[in-house]
């Protein structure tokens, strides 16, 4: 019996190792700059018509972001789009994005057109989730169109087979494939780590909260490295 439970116990730690190693998975050492945030966000997808053979997607995420080296509110996100189901795991998006940034100090507006994949499927040992994502951004500070890959992958399992509460476990790779005359370096610029949990709240909501590590590479300067707790409500219809 005691070699049982150690076995299970062992099972039990294995997704803390995970959480542990996600995120960490930003160089800190190499940042001299740092600093710590608040991330809210809303994001969901669902049926478009009232057809229930309908392959059409709608899709809708709206985020509110604070910083403390920014005396507060920092960058607000709204970005609907439409997708269409390819087969039972995959489905293919196109889109709009406003993105509001540093409004205390006057601030600047960005505008992205975005096209993405998303591949999902369920198996015993938990929900793998991949997302390559292509934008096309202008920005108000110059007028070149800077284009960027994004690349997600989640993984999220329950704690217990009819259990309300999950493990989640997400990192997000941004590679920016120009130069522009706004700012933009191409490159590898930015890596999201997260570790939390999930807690659903009904049949459709899902409550994501926890940690995540922002790390930006900067040519000449110090990394920055940004401490963040991150909550997200999710909703599919």
């Amino acid at each position: 019996m005691r070699r049982g439970r150690r076995q299970l116990g062992g099972a039990r730690l294995a997704p803390w190792l995970a959480v542990l190693a996600l995120a960490w998975t930003a160089p800190a050492a190499t940042a001299q700059n740092s600093g710590e945030g608040f991330w809210s966000a809303f994001a969901a997808t669902g049926e478009l018509g009232r057809d229930p053979d309908s392959r059409w997607r709608w899709w809708f995420d709206g985020h509110a972001r604070f910083f403390d080296d920014s005396d507060g509110f920092e960058t607000s996100i709204v970005r609907p789009g439409v997708g269409y189901q390819l087969g039972e795991n995959t489905t293919a998006w196109f889109g709009y994005a406003w993105i509001r940034n540093d409004p205390v100090s006057g601030g600047f507006d960005e505008h992205r057109i975005w096209q993405q994949f998303i591949w999902s499927r369920r198996y015993d040992w938990g929900t793998p989730f991949l997302r390559t994502r292509l934008e096309q951004r202008f920005d108000d500070r110059g007028s070149e169109t800077g284009w960027r890959l994004r690349q997600f992958a989640r993984w999220t399992k329950p704690l217990h087979d009819e259990g309300r509460l999950s493990w989640r476990v997400w990192d997000e790779v941004f590679y920016e494939l120009n130069d522009t005359n706004w700012g933009q370096d191409a490159g590898f610029r930015q890596n999201r780590a997260f570790a939390g949990m999930g807690w659903k709240v009904g049949d459709s909501l899902t409550l994501e909260f926890g940690y995540l590590n922002q790390h930006f590479w900067r040519d000449g300067a110090d990394d920055v490295n940004n401490h963040v707790v991150g909550v997200t409500l999710l909703g599919s219809f």
